[in-house]
């Protein structure tokens, strides 16, 4: 069955549901559902056929919904993909009916043995948009809300995503970057940052050390995935002093808890 088929055996003009709604909370989910028939990446111009929307309608509405981080936009092939935060929406209903997801298992898993507060991340344009967060346990601890942006140049989480990187479109992202930066002991050298990425690749993580968030230091490592994934990566957070204690410690648990939750893609990466 196509998208067009679908969309018209549940909602077609003329129908009531179109005249009760709201024309811009209904297009919001007719984009979302689309994805849930076509099921792979999409540019604009096959939304706004098979929606049928304006295309400068949809330019607006998929670009609202990445700088939300529903929505994840690749520059080198144009096009949107949902992300995992739109399953999130109704996460909370997992608990009532099956097991949680695999990822949320890695994170408490990691955040029992570390007591710290454990970040799940993806890259959201020049930003790191935090998708879910388990405090942590100790009195003294990073209280992070989901939702959170980072500059992507300068948190840990976002190096791991930008090893992933070629070097032209990160080229692109420190340029758009810097040109953002009012501060100017905050823009990033092109040369430094490649540098960074190849220790950060080497080692299989990167850190930071209250140069983001004052007090308080990271750990982060990508999570193994599909090619059809978009990445994922996933931080251990905590009090500077914990850190400095702790660190080795906690890249040892999230070294061996990736290995436990994800054999197979941790076999193949």
């Amino acid at each position: 069955m196509s998208y067009e088929q679908f969309e018209g055996s549940v909602i077609v003009p003329g129908l009531p549901v179109r005249d009760k709604t709201v024309k811009s909370a209904r297009r919001t989910i007719e984009l979302l559902e689309f994805f849930v028939e076509h099921r792979r990446p999409a540019n604009l111009l096959t939304i706004s056929q098979a929606l049928r929307y304006p295309a400068s309608s949809t330019a607006a509405l998929a670009k609202s919904l990445t700088v939300l981080g529903y929505l994840h936009y690749d520059s080198s092939t144009r096009t949107y993909f949902p992300t995992l935060r739109i399953s999130l929406l109704g996460g909370w209903l997992q608990d009532q009916y099956f097991s949680d997801t695999k990822t949320l298992d890695l994170m408490n898993a990691i955040a029992k043995e570390t007591r710290q507060t454990v970040i799940l991340a993806m890259q959201s344009g020049i930003h790191v948009q935090y998708l879910m967060v388990i405090q942590g346990h100790e009195h003294l601890r990073a209280y992070t809300r989901i939702g959170s942006l980072r500059p992507i140049c300068r948190a840990s989480t976002g190096l791991m995503l930008l090893t992933l990187a070629p070097v032209e479109a990160l080229r692109g992202i420190v340029n758009h970057a810097n040109s953002l930066e009012k501060e100017p002991s905050a823009r990033v050298m092109f040369k430094d940052l490649v540098k960074e990425l190849d220790e950060c690749r080497a080692r299989g993580y990167a850190t930071t050390s209250g140069n983001v968030t004052p007090g308080l230091g990271t750990v982060a490592m990508l999570l193994p995935r599909s090619e059809r994934h978009v990445p994922l990566v996933i931080a251990v957070g905590g009090p500077l002093e914990a850190q400095r204690e702790e660190m080795p410690d906690w890249i040892r648990i999230m070294r061996d808890r990736i290995a436990d939750y994800y054999p197979k893609l941790t076999r193949t990466v």
